[in-house]
């Protein structure tokens, strides 16, 4: 399970960081998951997945982009099955009120079954992906530009490359059009917070 979670995080798999990075050395990443030095042996794994979930990826992550998203637009958010006696129940619940025949929420979808379309009680977890590839369509030449030209991604990546990435059928592709984003955002952070190369 730990594995799953650092994995769901990274960008670039072992083998194109080695691609990427000038100087890669593989570390040991699951000793970075903080479970807030809690006894998690004896959980189950969707326990220590709903017990990491609420420690670290809620609100390491998920709620404070939520919470900056809405709060740019005026608009606030709830999160009603956050609330803390819903909460409780929730982690509370055996497994298998959870996950049943490969249903997942399922004690959930079952409460609520009479009162929404079966079509949505039925419908698997949705996202909230972010479209990279048909935003990187527009602006390639001017993206590549910004990273190619940063001087922190020059030291430290193998630039042949990244220049790999922006081949025409890779900019189709949603998960390289993330990497290529991920990039970006470094070299943006760069040039505001570290090194304004205006």
């Amino acid at each position: 399970v730990r594995s799953r979670y650092i994995g769901n995080a990274n960008i670039f798999k072992e083998k194109e960081k080695e691609k990427l990075f000038k100087n890669y050395s593989r570390q040991a990443l699951t000793s970075r998951l903080d479970l807030q030095d809690q006894d998690v042996s004896k959980l189950s794994e969707s326990e220590y997945m709903q017990f990491a979930d609420i420690h670290n990826w809620m609100r390491g992550d998920i709620l404070q982009k939520a919470d900056k998203m809405t709060m740019a637009n005026s608009l606030e958010l709830r999160v009603p099955f956050l609330d803390t006696t819903v909460s409780d129940v929730a982690t509370g619940l055996i497994d298998a009120w959870k996950y049943k025949n490969g249903t997942t929420k399922f004690i959930l979808r079952d409460a609520f079954a009479q009162d929404m379309p079966a079509k949505t009680n039925k419908r698997p977890k949705l996202g909230f992906p972010t479209p990279w590839h048909i935003w990187l369509k527009k602006d390639s030449q001017k993206v590549q530009d910004i990273i190619l030209k940063n001087k922190l991604i020059g030291e430290i990546c193998n630039v042949e490359y990244i220049q790999e990435l922006f081949t025409k059928s890779n900019l189709n592709d949603k998960f390289i059009a993330r990497r290529i984003f991920t990039l970006l955002m470094v070299a943006l952070w760069y040039n505001t917070f570290i090194h304004d190369e205006k």
